[in-house]
């Protein structure tokens, strides 16, 4: 096989396991595995003649560099932790963590790198999972399942927890408000408007799933967005005081969302008042209260992978809160909680070398660019 053709296979590999990848996020079933997404970038990746100067870059590539520390430093608190078998299972999941950087930083100048192609891709996908658990809970409400269309019951993908797929629903959203206003800018209005359709898909699902956390970051990627582009279309302060109003409306139009912001008041009530006796529902105060005992203990090195949960639980044994599932009063030590902040989490299990590895991750990119 030629350089020319096998050039040819590669390229099409990368953009076949990238658009595979981006496209199925929203879905993660196992009949179409995410997973094969990352297999054939990989494989692309692999079908090169020019290994040497492409590792070179990619050790000179801070986003591989930092990954593939963090990736290592967690591997080496399996050499300290209790419980194996979990740090085992937490390391085996950070493996995209270290082999995405690693094939994103050694793409070559012939692989034209398009992200509007990339980002409309995982728009498209999340509209059309939308769609799928729309039809889905439809047909079970007709069914007789009256909860059909609220959180848990209507977040059917088996790989994909609902908080995630609810970040996925304010990013793709953030996004489509952004390609939209592009579209407009550049003239093509009939284009633009087609954006509006996968925006308020999102947001009818956002108000039926009820995830709080969501309706938060919705609002403030709308508004970055707006931001961004407010000094080429000026009317977009209208467009954003409009956009605020439907949204509102939607969201209090979905019996979950009146649920959660009642449940909201409840929690404030017992932290600020301590009213409503066994009442609350939000058990991260207490999850994150605690996670700071653990993370003074373990400061410097931490508990090693796949310990912080447990750490976690033994401070709760001091806990004698109770919280309310719609049913009954349960305790917060009946249930394996994790930190529900992954700040924490890697504070705690990795100590503050693994935190300061991890805040790279997320905020270097913003620094260095």
């Amino acid at each position: 096989m030629t350089k020319a053709v096998l050039d040819k296979w590669r390229l099409a590999l990368l953009w076949l396991g990238l658009i595979w990848f981006c496209f199925l996020l929203p879905f993660q079933v196992e009949l179409l595995p995410t997973a094969l997404g990352l297999m054939l970038f990989g494989l692309g990746w692999i079908l090169r003649f020019d290994w040497k100067n492409s590792f070179i870059a990619a050790f000179e590539n801070p986003f591989f560099v930092v990954p593939a520390l963090l990736f290592a430093y967690t591997g080496i608190g399996l050499l300290y932790s209790s419980n194996l078998s979990e740090a085992e299972r937490v390391w085996v999941v950070k493996i995209p963590m270290v082999a995405w950087p690693l094939a994103l930083a050694m793409l070559d100048a012939k692989f034209q790198f398009n992200k509007k192609v990339v980002l409309n891709a995982f728009i498209w996908g999340t509209a059309l999972s939308c769609l799928l658990l729309l039809t889905l809970a439809s047909y079970r409400y007709l069914q007789g399942n009256t909860d059909a269309f609220f959180y848990h019951e209507l977040m059917l993908w088996p790989m994909l927890p609902g908080h995630y797929l609810g970040m996925y629903l304010s990013f793709a959203a953030a996004l489509s408000s952004h390609f939209a206003i592009l579209k407009w800018i550049e003239g093509r209005q009939k284009t633009a408007l087609l954006y509006l359709l996968p925006i308020l898909l999102f947001i009818v699902m956002l108000a039926l799933a009820a995830i709080r956390i969501q309706w938060l970051v919705f609002g403030i990627l709308q508004w970055m967005v707006a931001k961004h582009h407010l000094p080429q279309m000026p009317q977009i302060k209208k467009l954003l005081w409009i956009g605020g109003i439907i949204t509102l409306l939607i969201l209090s139009s979905s019996p979950e969302f009146r649920r959660r912001l009642i449940e909201t008041g409840d929690e404030i009530r017992v932290l600020v008042w301590n009213d409503l006796e066994g009442k609350q529902t939000n058990a991260r105060f207490f999850l994150w209260k605690n996670s700071y005992a653990v993370i003074q203990k373990n400061f410097v090195f931490g508990t090693g992978t796949g310990d912080g949960n447990d750490a976690l639980q033994k401070e709760l044994q001091s806990e004698d809160a109770y919280f309310w599932n719609g049913e009954r009063s349960y305790s917060i030590t009946e249930k394996n909680y994790n930190y529900h902040s992954e700040y924490l989490q890697e504070f705690a299990s990795h100590g503050i070398l693994g935190f300061l590895l991890f805040l790279f991750l997320l905020f270097g990119p913003f620094f260095l660019f």
